[in-house]
């Protein structure tokens, strides 16, 4: 798809783009030797032959820097054909969702030779110099996540890497959701027992085995493993599938062989998350000690006591006490439904009177 690429030039965007290949301008060969452009390329026609020229010259060169700089950035998915093979899939495991407080656990690298293992306290020290070998990184949410945590935590190391984040030509594509949800509505990837767990599990097992539990660890690089080997099979779905809709005659990518990864885990620690999940997720008990309760509401009354000398809106203090309502709704269903209920009363007799 890369040669039959223009909106990488200077005033060629997507409308001048589908005129030269409406004019028979398919690729860069049709465009250096065309007699004419259509109007809006034959304006600057001799610095965009110069450009396509040079792009040749980079292309044969394997500069994925060069095209990286030039794309659009909702255009990366265009590198793919020409630089899968000297791409790396990566997909990072962490402790939170900020940089600031938590720490990158582990990062899992693949490229079609095999699956590597990055892993905070062992060998992520290696990363850097690994990934320099590439000229391609493809993610999911990568851009907004992966990346500048790994920057972040180990210094800045891919200016001059090509980058494609998948989420955003699968979101061009009408694919929305999280990576799990995409791969099921593709039917590609995570035919194991791991396919039931996501992000806070791998936070979990990374605890677990901090805390000495030395099959989670197998467990974790297992399940990073699967995040990124779904990576390549839904990068061609997307490179064929936006080719498709251009309508630009270019040739669908051959299925890549991705060498099967067959790392051990460990069964028991997926049944230890389950049940430390169905913990998570069981209610409190709905009944309230009838002391207790009414100790709770007579805590009520005194707050909206102590607001009687506010006769107009709810001030701070009303507010605040909304708000911790709100926060145990969930862990004492019935003492704050009662509560809230005898507030609101008092609350409405104070001001209508």
């Amino acid at each position: 798809m890369l040669p039959n690429t223009f909106v990488h030039l200077p005033d060629i965007g997507p409308v001048t783009e589908r005129e030269l290949w409406d004019s028979g301008v398919h690729n860069w060969e049709d465009f250096l030797s065309a007699s004419s452009l259509p109007d809006r390329a034959e304006r600057n026609a001799g610095q965009l032959r110069s450009l396509v020229a040079e792009s040749q010259e980079r292309l044969d060169e394997m500069d994925a820097s060069y095209f990286s700089d030039a794309l659009p950035r909702n255009e990366m998915w265009r590198l793919y054909a020409e630089f899968r093979d000297r791409a790396a899939f990566v997909d990072i495991e962490t402790t939170g969702l900020s940089p600031e407080s938590s720490d990158i656990t582990m990062v899992g690298v693949l490229d079609f030779q095999g699956y590597r293992a990055f892993v905070q306290d062992d060998n992520m020290e290696d990363l850097r110099g690994a990934l320099e070998e590439y000229d391609l990184l493809v993610t999911f949410n990568g851009a907004a996540f992966d990346l500048p945590f790994i920057e972040h935590k180990l210094g800045r190391m891919f200016a001059q890497v090509a980058h494609i984040d998948l989420m955003f030509p699968l979101r061009r594509m009408g694919l929305t959701g999280g990576l799990k949800a995409i791969e099921k509505q593709l039917k590609v990837g995570r035919p194991s027992a791991l396919s039931t767990l996501n992000g806070f599990d791998a936070v979990l097992m990374w605890r677990m085995w901090r805390n000495g539990d030395i099959a989670a660890r197998d467990t974790l690089v297992r399940y990073n493993a699967e995040d990124v080997l779904s990576l390549p099979k839904i990068a061609e779905i997307v490179y064929d599938g936006l080719t498709d809709r251009l309508g630009v005659p270019c040739a669908k990518l051959d299925p890549s062989d991705v060498p099967d990864v067959t790392l051990p885990f460990d069964e028991g620690v997926i049944e230890r998350l389950t049940e430390m999940k169905v913990r998570r997720r069981t209610p409190s008990p709905t009944w309230i000690p009838k002391g207790f309760c009414m100790c709770w509401v007579a805590q009520e009354i005194l707050l909206v006591e102590s607001m009687r000398r506010v006769p107009t809106a709810p001030g701070p203090t009303f507010l605040l006490t909304v708000a911790r309502l709100h926060f145990l709704v969930t862990s004492q269903p019935t003492r704050v439904t009662t509560s809230w209920a005898c507030s609101s009363l008092i609350w409405t007799v104070m001001t209508a009177g």
